[in-house]
């Protein structure tokens, strides 16, 4: 923690009838170094960016596992086709072979044009490979891919749904049903953000995978109805880079990610960035402002930015470090507390971090070296995030009786 920007501040107060004493220690941007007394005033910490306006966002830091922002996280909502990025990693796990063709049949087209759906271009009697039908299924999210992937790889479309669904719940998407491979609207297909981060945690484990979010551009391999091939544009990438749009909403870092669409869902993005010594991973959902404007890329934009400019690790306490002394008055003796574990965080600039101690008002029995004494609280603007006994640094023999009312912060 930057030590410009703290101040350390100590509260010692008996609880009544409780028989402990809290002791808290305040890291702020106050600019000040004097000691404040008082009461404290806690309140649940929420992350403010202007002007998003995705009813769900989910924000964790990757590298620790922090949730930095929880809109609405654990609701369900339709996911659109960012539904694909299950399809596509369902594929990826089945085909050894990525150059293997696989022939477009009127069977894999039903239905498509007239539900709106978006596609790659791919016609009945073309015989694009597997790579090109991931790609296909990724950059212009083309629901043609997608079912044919879904057709030659299971037999139909209902056991490759079948298969969707296992593997939500082998990674533990509880929130999570699957009636189709592509996203159209139905009551029963649904998700929350929280599963779908998941789910890209999950994917991002496959080179392949990252390769397709990663490409702006592809043009497919030589088919029948298109003999130079069928180009594509990604419709994440198109709309951070400009390239090919009115519209470029940078993000630092970017590594690509899968959006979708429908007027139901409004529009969805799951995606991740890496920049500023962070890598982040973000899943907003239902954000519209008017059809054909990226109002997902645009709040994804903001909130990265404002991540990568704002949010910055910290380590907040540290394994062994004395967390204070406490005197004995009964023979003059003094014992440091220490932190058990080291606790880094990804916290705001402007956010304050208060770790609070609390021991007992009594030492009624001996302790050993490494024996429980007291609790520390660390609290991200009111809102308690880690909490984990103190270690004695010694062993300390007593008869029992009260604690000496000093106790002595280190920070």
């Amino acid at each position: 923690m930057n030590k410009k920007k703290i101040v350390i501040t100590a509260v010692i107060c008996m609880l009544a009838g409780l028989g402990f004493r809290s002791v808290s220690v305040s890291a702020a941007n106050t600019g000040s170094g004097e000691a404040q007394t008082g009461e404290e005033n806690h309140y649940e910490f929420e992350l403010d960016i202007p002007g998003i306006r995705s009813e769900y966002v989910y924000l964790e830091d990757l590298d620790t596992g922090e949730v930095l922002i929880d809109r609405r996280s654990q609701e369900k909502m339709y996911p659109a086709s960012i539904t694909k990025m299950m399809s596509v990693i369902l594929a990826l796990e089945y085909y050894d072979n990525l150059d293997k063709t696989i022939k477009i049949t009127e069977e894999m087209l039903k239905g498509l044009r007239e539900q709106n759906l978006s596609q790659a271009g791919f016609l009945a009697g073309d015989e694009p490979t597997v790579r090109d039908l991931l790609y296909g299924a990724v950059l212009p999210s083309g629901s043609d891919c997608v079912n044919a992937l879904a057709m030659d790889s299971f037999g139909t479309v209902e056991k490759f749904v079948d298969a969707m669904n296992a593997k939500a719940k082998k990674l533990d998407m509880n929130s999570t049903h699957f009636v189709n491979p592509t996203g159209i609207d139905d009551p029963d297909h649904y998700s929350t953000c929280r599963d779908i981060s998941l789910l890209v945690k999950y994917c991002r484990k496959n080179d392949v995978f990252n390769e397709l979010v990663r490409a702006e551009t592809y043009t497919s391999s030589a088919v029948k109805s298109h003999p130079k091939g069928i180009s594509m544009v990604s419709k994440v990438w198109k709309f951070v880079t400009g390239n090919g749009s009115d519209y470029a909403f940078a993000i630092p870092g970017f590594n690509g990610g899968k959006s979708g669409f429908t007027y139901d869902a409004g529009y969805t993005l799951a995606s991740t960035a890496s920049y500023n010594g962070m890598n982040l991973l973000l899943v907003n959902a239902k954000s519209y402002v008017e059809f054909d404007y990226p109002s997902h890329v645009e709040d994804a934009s903001a909130i990265y930015n404002y991540a990568f400019e704002n949010l910055k690790k910290s380590e907040i306490i540290k394994a062994g470090e004395c967390a204070g002394t406490i005197l004995l008055p009964e023979n003059g003796e003094s014992l440091e507390l220490l932190y058990p574990e080291s606790l880094r965080m990804t916290v705001d600039r402007n956010q304050i971090v208060k770790i609070v101690i609390t021991v007992p008002s009594a030492l009624d029995k001996s302790v050993k070296k490494g024996d429980p004494l007291g609790q520390c609280a660390v609290f991200l603007d009111g809102r308690e995030v880690y909490k984990n006994d103190l270690l004695c640094s010694k062993d300390v023999r007593v008869s029992g009786g009260p604690l000496s009312q000093m106790f002595s912060l280190f920070r």
